[in-house]
């Protein structure tokens, strides 16, 4: 398979379904997740989709003589493991449900035929973040090619909950949450060091040599045992992109791409619009107007000729404009805010973050919600 068609499958998920529970093996999820980079913009959830086993073998980089009983091995044990999703964290509400509706294995073709069930349409399809993501909505979406080659199945799962946050920076999650939702199951890795060892440490060294994101991490202790784990993500320069440039100039152009939309990125020419503007203008000078960009360039297929015009110009820099600085916003321990959507009220605590049904907050993600309208204060 040509490496241009795999930087174009992207697979798109509502961030409910990214932070649903599920026990799957690393095999399984690219199975499914290749399932889902079939989906299209226009698609319908009616629609049926076909793959050609070969070309899986292919994306997944391996020579198996056995590929064949292997995917039809893989899609029975598919549909034996439901997904549990929880579609209004202010609710003990749980939705169990299968990933398809029909698996229809053709060894004579080589083919599989496959349809998603109902109940799990709303979180694939008709999403309009489809093609602006990165937290400025519901959805989370990142070219497949960042997954397959991930060995471990909590790698896997630890790529899409910090993806969620990557323009963010960081991500705070209960240790007791995580492990439901990377999939570890009851009884094992009972001693925290095992799952350090096995389930953090790989997936830190996994996502670094094979993703566009790389991480850190902070243990957070209660009463000297770890209670949650402080994620600190970073965009990861792809080894093409060495070439280009050196230095720190690696770190800053890997930041601004990742701030494009997911379908733009692996773009040469986006890669070479950003490079020559860095060696003119600052860092921030960039950034500011990639974000003018994505949030101004609304006709299809037009965003990179709006970027190049924006990075030329300094839209987010007009003459005025930067005098207009934002009033800031402050945040405290002991102050309220709601959530817009669901109208549940949260306590802001010591350290600036706020205990979420879907993990802890950090002083970052609450303020860009905040700026976002997605929370506002309660009047006291």
């Amino acid at each position: 398979m040509k490496k241009e068609h795999q930087e174009k499958q992207l697979v798109v998920k509502e961030n409910r379904l990214m932070e649903a529970r599920y026990k799957l093996s690393a095999c399984e999820q690219k199975l499914i997740l290749y399932a889902i980079s079939k989906i299209k913009p226009t698609d319908s959830g009616s629609t049926r989709y076909t793959f050609q086993i070969q070309e899986f073998e292919q994306l997944l980089g391996v020579g198996d003589k056995s590929i064949y009983r292997t995917v039809r091995n893989l899609t029975k044990n598919i549909l034996r493991k439901p997904i549990s999703l929880f579609p209004d964290p202010n609710t003990k509400e749980e939705l169990q449900m299968n990933w398809f509706a029909i698996i229809k294995y053709l060894p004579n073709t080589g083919t599989v035929k496959f349809g998603f069930v109902d109940e799990i349409i709303p979180f694939l399809f008709n999403l309009k973040e489809r093609f602006n993501l990165d937290c400025k909505g519901n959805a989370t979406g990142y070219q497949l090619q960042n997954i397959m080659h991930l060995r471990s199945s909590y790698s896997i799962r630890i790529y899409e909950l910090l993806k969620q946050y990557q323009t963010i920076g960081a991500r705070e999650i209960l240790l007791n949450d995580l492990r439901k939702m990377v999939g570890v199951e009851d009884g094992t890795f009972k001693m925290y060091h095992d799952f350090k060892r096995k389930v953090l440490d790989i997936a830190k060294d996994e996502l670094l040599a094979n993703s566009d994101i790389k991480f850190e991490y902070e243990e957070i202790k209660q009463s000297r045992a770890v209670h949650a784990i402080n994620f600190l993500i970073k965009a990861n320069i792809r080894p093409e992109q060495q070439k280009e440039s050196s230095g720190d100039d690696n770190e800053d152009l890997a930041t601004l791409v990742a701030l494009v939309p997911v379908e733009y990125r692996h773009q040469k020419t986006i890669h070479a619009m950003i490079t020559a503007r860095l060696k003119k203008e600052s860092f921030q000078y960039v950034r500011r107007n990639i974000l003018y960009a994505n949030e101004h360039s609304n006709q299809p297929g037009k965003y990179r000729a709006y970027l190049g015009k924006a990075l030329k110009e300094g839209f987010a820099s007009a003459p005025g404009e930067e005098e207009k600085k934002p009033t800031p916003i402050l945040i405290h321990p002991g102050q309220q805010i709601r959530d817009t959507t669901t109208g549940k009220v949260f306590e802001i605590e010591e350290g600036n973050y706020i205990r979420h049904p879907s993990g802890t907050e950090p002083e970052g993600f609450i303020l860009q919600k905040l700026r976002q309208g997605e929370y506002v204060f309660c009047l006291p």
